[in-house]
């Protein structure tokens, strides 16, 4: 669903050149899904780490995380 979202403003809101380089980029994303290498996996990995940080520290002051 967010691609379909980000496809629909990519198309009405950037130049032409931009567009193309969005579709590589995205195309060697691809490519890396769910490896290491990929910033989607990076991404996703430092969001957890984040997201286990303030959990851990909400629990520590006794609040549902």
């Amino acid at each position: 669903m967010p691609m379909r979202i980000l496809h629909q403003y990519t198309q009405s809101i950037c130049a032409t050149p931009l567009q193309e380089a969005l579709a590589i980029g995205y195309e060697k994303e691809y490519e890396q899904l769910n490896q290491p290498s990929s910033y989607f996996y990076r991404f996703s990995q430092s969001l957890q780490q984040k997201r286990d940080l303030l959990a851990s520290m909400l629990s520590e002051v006794h609040m549902k995380a």
